[in-house]
C-alpha cells in the first residue's frame, strides 16, 4: 500500500467470479501506507464478521496494482468498468490528496 511500484503480484491473484469480489479499493498512491493498510484492515474484518463471511474467510478487494497486468495497462484498463460492476461495494479510502487527483 505505500507505493504503485510493480511488486509482481499480478501472477498471484485470486481469479473472482461475479459478484465474488467484496469491495473495489478506491485510494490515491500519494497517501500514508500503514494507514491505508490500517483502514483495509478494519473495513475487513468487519465484513468477516457478517454473515457473508460466517466460514471465517477473508474479505476479497480489487486492488489495481495487484488486479492489473503492469505490463499491459493499457489493455487492462479497457475492463475496469466491469471490474466495478462485479465488486459487491465501492470501498473508497478519501484523503485530501485523493479528491485532488484526476481519474
Amino acid at each position: 500500500m505505500a507505493n504503485n511500484q510493480d511488486s509482481g503480484l499480478y501472477d498471484k491473484v485470486e481469479k473472482a467470479k461475479m459478484g465474488g469480489v467484496d469491495a473495489f479499493l478506491s485510494h490515491s498512491w500519494s497517501d500514508d501506507g500503514p494507514t491505508k493498510y490500517k483502514q483495509l484492515m478494519l473495513w475487513g474484518g468487519e465484513v468477516k464478521r457478517e454473515k457473508e463471511h460466517a466460514d471465517g474467510s477473508d474479505a476479497l478487494v480489487w486492488l489495481d496494482k495487484a488486479c492489473l497486468n503492469q505490463q499491459d495497462i493499457k489493455g487492462s484498463l479497457a475492463g475496469l468498468p466491469m471490474y466495478v460492476a462485479w465488486s459487491n461495494e465501492l470501498l473508497l479510502l478519501a484523503s485530501s490528496s485523493y479528491v485532488k487527483r484526476l481519474w
